[in-house]
């Protein structure tokens, strides 16, 4: 798989082994990093801070020691970034069928927006928190809605949807 970083002209490269093991077909933890908004931008917070001149003016003269310092700085950078998330698979597993793809940008932007707000703390980060935050309920509601509507025409009873979502929802504190 390739990954392009946005860094240079070269792509990274990512490679999956998987390992057959006696009896089980699935691993039951993952681990990967995932690629977030507001952890690409304490990357790029990282690489911009930092002093290059302090590894150019090294007294080293080999340029192998230097590129692998360079090559560690960009690992270190990376690794607190986009810290590894241990993913375990649930034998059952709830269909999430109102969660798509504009949510989960509304929800990339808000956590981006927090954590701004959390470090600078201005009223004008507030305010666009504020907001981005009662759009993405908003929105999160009108999805729900959506795929409720959606499951109780299709069903062939739709009595029973409709209690089936109920009883589903009911130790939830959403509101309808």
């Amino acid at each position: 798989t390739c990954i392009n970083t946005g860094l240079s002209d070269h792509v990274g490269q990512h490679v999956v082994m998987e390992l057959n093991t006696i009896g089980a077909t699935k691993p039951i933890v993952k681990s990967y990093r995932p690629l977030s908004t507001s952890g690409m931008y304490s990357f790029f917070c990282k690489l911009q801070n930092y002093n290059w001149s302090l590894l150019f003016h090294n007294k080293r003269d080999d340029c192998h020691d230097i590129w692998n310092i360079f090559q560690s700085l960009i690992c270190e950078f990376h690794n607190a970034s986009f810290p590894l998330v241990k993913f375990k698979n649930k034998r059952r597993e709830l269909k999430v069928n109102w969660f798509n793809n504009h949510i989960r940008s509304l929800r990339n932007s808000l956590q981006l927006v927090s954590d701004l707000y959390n470090k600078y703390r201005t009223e004008n980060l507030y305010r666009l928190k504020k907001s981005l935050f009662l759009n993405y309920k908003k929105q999160i509601r009108l999805a729900k809605i959506r795929a409720n509507d959606s499951f109780i025409t299709n069903s062939v009873n739709s009595s029973k949807a409709m209690w089936t979502l109920i009883k589903s929802n009911k130790d939830c504190n959403i509101e309808p």
